[in-house]
């Protein structure tokens, strides 16, 4: 049997050269400050301003991303199917969007007393199926607020997959596939709704693997508490031995990018495919995670074929999910923290 895992080539150091700015001064030469070029215009929202997270039914991202706000100086407010405890001074309203009560509660938080938009930025961060989508579009994304669906590069098609992968040429799974089938539907009722200038403007973040979040490490076949397991000093079962090439993303960083959309012209109505700025072997990750907790990390090779016995979903995780660098979406903040750095902020 071969190695399913290819030997790649991650393209040439031209292809994560970043531009020279300015070109060498000769000595003795004089600046002239009509030659600088025009500073680069980055958004950045002036605090405090209103913002509406939409969670799901276990507590975590929403909620991550709601402290982060509140510390950046925002008004973060939670959509919480039913009460939990909730970070101090985050606002919530209980309303539980798979019931048809749904639209009547939140209507009266969207907008304020004048009829104008609450939130600048709403961000669902718990959409997964194509009526999540229209929800989005039809209750919640008003004229004046952006929207922004948090969705999963696992919708690429794993085995169409280029290194790095470039979204326009990289095919995504249709209605077919277990699970991320319904997730590539929920974007296609945005890519799919009319476009108007006056909005509502939605953006689709596509993230790659988060950290910084309880569980993280988790988040990965065969699934179960592979973090306990590493604190613990327990072997944990990994697909191939986990050689599979992973970009994780910050939830730190997911937040600075959130908050720069509403004021950034080029994110309204695209696709970004959000990933950090390292490369690394999943397991080389729970290596970096085992020795942050004074541990060494152990390990169970499962073979391909049999993580995958019954568990098509689990393809997509099993391949390299690479992405260009440097970060190529000129005016939003690219992600800085390394992988080490967010299992750092891991609880």
């Amino acid at each position: 049997m071969t190695d399913p895992i290819r030997d790649i080539h991650l393209g040439p150091p031209a292809d994560c050269a970043r531009p020279r700015l300015f070109p060498s001064l000769r000595e003795g030469s004089t600046l002239d400050p009509r030659t600088f070029p025009t500073p680069e215009k980055c958004p950045s929202l002036t605090p405090p301003q209103e913002i509406l997270f939409l969670a799901g039914e276990e507590p975590g991202l929403a909620e991550t991303l709601a402290r982060l706000a509140l510390a950046a100086g925002h008004h973060p407010t939670l959509i919480l199917p039913r009460e939990r405890p909730l970070p101090q001074g985050v606002a919530c309203l209980v309303a539980d969007r798979d019931q048809g009560d749904f639209p009547r509660l939140v209507h009266p938080l969207l907008r304020r007393d004048d009829h104008t938009p609450r939130f600048s930025l709403t961000v669902d961060c718990a959409g997964t199926c194509p009526r999540h989508a229209r929800q989005d579009l039809e209750v919640l994304a008003l004229p004046g607020t952006h929207l922004a669906f948090l969705s999963q590069d696992l919708v690429y098609l794993p085995q169409e997959r280029d290194f790095p992968t470039r979204q326009q040429e990289t095919p995504c799974c249709d209605d077919k596939t277990p699970r991320w089938g319904m997730l590539r539907e929920a974007e296609l009722q945005f890519l799919q709704s009319p476009a108007c200038p006056d909005g509502p403007h939605w953006t689709i973040l596509r993230l790659s693997l988060l950290l910084g979040l309880e569980g993280a490490l988790d988040d990965f076949p065969p699934f179960h508490r592979r973090e306990k397991a590493l604190r613990e000093g327990e072997p944990i079962p990994l697909p191939s031995g986990g050689h599979w090439l992973v970009q994780p993303l910050a939830v730190a960083d997911l937040s600075r990018i959130l908050l720069s959309l509403p004021l950034a012209h080029e994110a309204r109505n695209v696709v970004l495919d959000c990933a950090g700025p390292q490369r690394l072997e999943f397991r080389q990750l729970c290596q970096m995670a085992a020795r942050l907790w004074g541990q060494e990390a152990r390990f169970q090779e499962i073979p391909l074929e049999e993580a995958l016995a019954g568990h098509p979903e689990c393809a997509p995780y099993l391949c390299h999910r690479l992405y260009p660098l440097p970060w190529p979406y000129a005016g939003l903040p690219a992600p800085r923290l390394t992988p080490l750095e967010a299992l750092k902020e891991l609880p």
